[in-house]
């Protein structure tokens, strides 16, 4: 861990982006699209492996809502998901 992760800040290698859009799964690749818009106007759009994306989704909720308990004070809810998305 360097010493931007051990301060709470994000290492300066990770590019600010806006997140665009997430497609549907693609039925025949089993991918999932995510877009975001970079400061310099471009989009950068992945296709992530569905297992992927499921894991991606599951670390973003935990740590917002833990970023939210701390910044609240109130408990967390960690590993909670939103309906219809089932945490494996």
């Amino acid at each position: 861990m360097g010493e931007a992760e051990r301060a709470g800040r994000l290492p300066a290698s990770y590019r600010p982006a806006i997140w665009r859009n997430t497609t549907p799964a693609d039925v025949e690749t089993g991918l999932i699209g995510i877009g975001f818009d970079l400061p310099d106007g471009q989009v950068l759009r992945l296709a992530l492996p569905l297992e992927g994306a499921r894991h991606l989704a599951e670390a973003l909720l935990d740590y917002l809502d833990a970023h939210s308990a701390k910044s609240s004070g109130r408990p967390s809810l960690a590993g909670s998901m939103p309906p219809g998305i089932e945490k494996t």
